[in-house]
């Protein structure tokens, strides 16, 4: 109710006069205090948010309780838990070494010169002459720079193949061909060519368990053997003999190499969601959630890390990689970042890497991942070992679905719990009746696409001092939302006659027991995956009701508190009365007490008057223009007087009729009380 602050009596203390000392003049004055008038409509009985008016300007109430909501976090908790954690620790599969070709040309002339080939050298440069056969020719080890590629190597498989091209104006019986370590230690390449003529000769030897070190290997040229032959034109001693060795398709257990870019892990699989009972999700739409990657690498070089989602794709249509840098692990912390998902669509068919479905494929719940480990070539020598390994796991941070699609599964949820009810909040007692009910029911609006069923159990009244009314087991099947655009479908429940007595004891709260099901007795099948539900459209369960103010009351009692004086007043107030003037244009009677407290809320005093304020007169059920009360209340004593004087609230209640009694009125948007309170008061001035 608009407050009206019944008692201003701030003009009781302006009157303090100037005085000299040894004056004390007293006397007695009455003064009228200020006039305060207020209007007073429906909406102070009944809250006023809630009435409408109709065309004819009568009103009605138009209310919503809201009882129970379903939301996809409740429909279908699809979250991080429904993630699995993704662990995996992988060895490097795999080290490659770029093939390397090693060529060396020697002149005729270089080999007569070595030491112990005299005989050789003796024809050299020898014109139209025979050349007997020559053997024991031998060539000082040659060094190879293999240590610009490789100090040393453990070599799994792999091949080196030594290609010898005789261009000697003479054939060369046989020649040994040897690669070693720089001691000789380790030789991994001995072969004999035989019967060398200008057609080149090449000869390959498996590499695999070769050790190779060190920063030079060796090549031999040993125990060259010649054919005799007839005159030789010229003995060109700048003629050539050139061996080429290549080494290749090399893959090493370990390595202190300069290594070409290669991947070094490669994995890939389908993460399943979990705990998913037996929904069947195709897609889902991400409003938040991020991919935290952790990943420890024990090699001594940068590892570029991927992490591929072929089936997550944003609204620019690019599929989520993220490609990043893990450093060697020096200080045995791992490396640790978050990388934002939000606004991708994940597909949860399992969608492959090429980013395909499979034919036939009914995969749900799922999508596929891929995890790849690459070193760059940098041109330094670095250690590798296939034990090297990196940790990788994977988590899934934060996930909240915009919207997700499929069959989401059959699922019930039962909510019981009471709902406050703050139509009548301040009606204390008495009765208020309405003639008729528009409407009055359990209204369902479902924003989740997938047809359901609603039993309400019990919806019981409450309200003290007054009978509950409850009305049990009603229930309605219930049809999906609708997606584009996204439209909430609505169901009703009536609650017939026992509506009304529900309304007409002006519950308080209202007690309910829901049962909602998704999917009552709707198995998965194929043709059902197009269930959706989306974030913030929720399945809610109202309590509606559409009620014309046409209405009886009967003792109708309406109390409030409000704050009343803020600071003391200090008079001496003798006596004095209040005037009430009301001009009623309700036809409702009205009775009002006022009651005064304390600080603490204790009853100090009151004013009680006996008169009523009368209703407006009536004709064929409507209020005709107003009828003017003048109630007054007597300020009886002065201890009284200052008992209202020292409140800190008040307390009004007021007692309502329909006059003649047990008729029903409509209310009209004109309808309003007018009140004006004005106060004459007897105070001594000293």
């Amino acid at each position: 109710m608009k407050t009206f602050n019944i008692i201003i009596i701030f003009l009781l203390v302006l009157f303090v006069s100037c005085r000299k000392e040894f004056e004390k003049p007293r006397w007695d004055a009455g003064i009228l205090a200020p006039l305060i008038k207020t209007k007073l409509g429906i909406g102070d009985i009944i809250k006023d948010s809630v009435i409408q008016k109709n065309p004819d300007n009568s009103l009605k109430i138009v209310n919503r309780e809201l009882l129970y909501s379903m939301t996809l976090d409740s429909l279908l908790n699809l979250g991080k838990k429904n993630f699995p954690e993704y662990n995996t620790s992988k060895k490097l599969s795999e080290l490659k070494l770029d093939s390397k070709t090693f060529s060396q040309k020697i002149t005729l002339q270089q080999l007569a010169d070595q030491p112990g080939n005299e005989e050789l050298k003796k024809y050299v440069e020898q014109r139209n002459g025979p050349v007997p056969a020559i053997s024991g020719i031998n060539l000082p080890p040659i060094g190879l720079p293999t240590g610009l590629f490789f100090k040393e190597a453990d070599i799994k498989e792999g091949k080196m193949e030594v290609t010898v091209n005789n261009g000697f104006p003479f054939t060369i019986d046989s020649v040994n061909f040897r690669l070693s370590n720089a001691s000789g230690s380790n030789i991994y390449y001995n072969e004999v060519f035989k019967n060398l003529t200008g057609t080149p000769q090449n000869s390959a030897t498996d590499l695999a368990g070769k050790k190779v070190e060190g920063d030079i290997m060796n090549a031999y040229v040993l125990n060259m053997a010649t054919i005799a032959a007839g005159n030789i034109p010229y003995m060109d001693p700048n003629s050539i003999i050139t061996v080429t060795i290549k080494i290749s398709d090399v893959k090493v257990n370990s390595a202190n190499a300069i290594f070409p870019a290669q991947n070094v892990i490669d994995d890939s699989s389908y993460v399943y969601l979990v705990s998913m009972g037996d929904a069947k999700l195709t897609e889902a739409k991400l409003r938040s959630g991020n991919v935290r990657v952790e990943v420890t690498s024990t090699a001594q070089d940068n590892i570029y890390f991927t992490y591929d989602i072929p089936g997550a794709i944003d609204r620019a249509g690019t599929r989520f990689r993220i490609e990043d840098v893990v450093p060697p692990n020096q200080s045995g912390k791992p490396f640790v970042k978050e990388y934002d998902l939000a606004g991708y669509v994940l597909n949860l068919r399992g969608m492959n890497s090429k980013g395909q479905i499979r034919e036939g494929d009914t995969t749900y719940n799922a999508f596929f991942n891929k995890i790849t480990g690459r070193i760059e070539y940098t041109g330094k020598l670095i250690y590798l070992s296939l034990n090297d390994s990196m940790s990788v796991k994977i988590s899934m941070e934060n996930m909240v679905p915009e919207y997700v699609r499929g069959y989401l599964g059959q699922y019930s949820v039962t909510k019981t719990g009471t709902a406050a009810i703050d139509l009548f909040k301040k009606v204390t007692g008495g009765e208020l009746k309405f003639e008729e009910i528009t409407n009055i029911g359990i209204k369902i609006e479902n924003g989740i696409g997938v047809s359901g069923f609603v039993d309400v159990s019990s919806i019981k009244g409450n309200r003290p001092g007054v009978t509950s009314v409850e009305i049990k087991d009603i229930s309605a099947n219930i049809s999906p939302a609708i997606e584009t655009p996204l439209q909430s479908v609505t169901s009703t429940l009536s609650l017939g006659e026992k509506g009304k007595d529900l309304l007409n004891m002006m519950p308080y709260s209202i007690d309910y027991k829901v049962q909602a099901f998704a999917n009552k007795d709707v198995d998965f099948a194929p043709n059902n995956l197009n269930q959706f539900a989306y974030y913030g459209s929720p399945l809610n369960i109202f309590l509606d009701m559409e009620v014309p103010l046409n209405l009886l009351a009967n003792k109708l009692q309406l109390s409030d508190t409000i704050e009343f004086l803020t600071k003391e007043i200090e008079t001496s107030v003798k006596s004095g009365y209040l005037n009430l003037i009301a001009n009623n244009g309700f036809p409702i009677s009205a009775n009002l007490k006022l009651y005064f407290l304390d600080a603490n809320k204790n009853l100090t005093d009151s004013l009680v008057s006996p008169e009523t304020i009368t209703p407006a007169p009536a004709s064929a059920g409507k209020a005709i223009g107003k009828s003017q009360s003048i109630i007054r209340y007597n300020l009886s004593s002065e201890n009284s007087i200052q008992n209202i004087l020292h409140s800190k609230y008040m307390v009004f209640k007021a007692v309502f009729d329909t006059q003649p009694a047990g008729e029903f009125y409509k209310i009209y948007s004109d309808y309003e009380l007018d009140v004006t309170v004005s106060g004459n008061v007897n105070v001594t001035i000293e």
